[in-house]
């Protein structure tokens, strides 16, 4: 379905629950009226020292709309949870594991939009070794992740939790936190670690960057497919008009350059209806 016919369905279908249930479905965001509508950013996948770049590159891109929104990038589960609380913004991209856990689902997040990158809406993490050393489970493993959190620990033991749901056994890790997952292969490569936990994409660069480092490494095992983070409504704080503003503006995303440069930032081409299929 093309941007427009879908935004356009879209829209209808909020208005006619507007007025169904009548506007105190939807609570207005503590903003003022004239203020920009925050959109929060957490996803621990994310390429977090960008985090700067994507902000800017957003808020330049918001600013050739007459939709008046603002990104707020945070790192931490932590901060994530307090700005939903006490500022109550109306949107939110968060990891698909966010929105799967229990305490994620207490926010009411509701996936409006979720980005692609060649028409995949998923990703997927690998958990790599030293091509000598045959891994059948992280017992005593040295476990190279990249988090930024106050929780380092407790935040690599929530990214752990896609291959524990693959099959693979995770307790005992010895988690050893980096910045971003080519510090997690480069640790891996010169045995300052024993295994890495990395995005299938940042193998890819690795081997197309440093085929002969690449080729120390190896692949062994690989989780299910991973939900790129969607684009979420917060409980009621957004009514509907916000919400047909904030799709039309994601959904217009790759058609202007200032679009076009933040989606490059951000890994994705596109943006696409969430659809409840898409989760497991």
């Amino acid at each position: 379905m093309a941007p427009a016919r879908w935004i356009l369905w879209f829209a209808c279908a909020v208005l006619s629950a507007t007025a169904l249930l009548g506007d105190s479905a939807f609570a207005a965001s503590p903003a003022g009226a004239n203020d920009p509508k925050m959109i929060v950013l957490y996803d621990p996948d994310a390429n977090h020292q960008a985090l700067g770049d994507i902000t800017a590159a957003f808020n330049a891109y918001a600013a050739t709309s007459e939709a008046r929104f603002t990104l707020q990038p945070v790192e931490s589960r932590t901060a994530f949870e307090t700005l939903l609380t006490e500022q109550r913004p109306p949107f939110a991209i968060v990891s698909s594991s966010t929105l799967r856990a229990p305490w994620g689902r207490e926010f009411g997040l509701n996936p409006l939009l979720v980005p692609s990158s060649k028409g995949d809406v998923f990703y997927r993490k690998a958990l790599v070794s030293n091509v000598a050393r045959l891994l059948t489970s992280l017992k005593g493993v040295s476990t190279a992740v990249a988090v930024i959190d106050v929780d380092p620990k407790a935040a690599a033991l929530d990214a752990l939790a896609p291959l524990t749901e693959a099959g693979f056994e995770t307790e005992g890790a010895i988690v050893v936190p980096v910045t971003k997952d080519i510090d997690a292969l480069l640790a891996l490569a010169f045995k300052q670690v024993d295994a890495a936990l990395v995005t299938t994409k940042s193998m890819d660069v690795l081997t197309r960057v440093n085929p002969a480092l690449s080729k120390l490494l190896k692949v062994t095992k690989e989780t299910a497919p991973l939900l790129r983070p969607p684009l979420c409504s917060v409980g009621t704080n957004a009514g509907p008009e916000d919400i047909v503003a904030v799709m039309q503006l994601f959904a217009q995303m790759n058609q202007t350059d200032a679009g076009q440069r933040l989606m490059s930032l951000l890994g994705f081409d596109a943006w696409t209806p969430y659809k409840k299929s898409m989760e497991p």
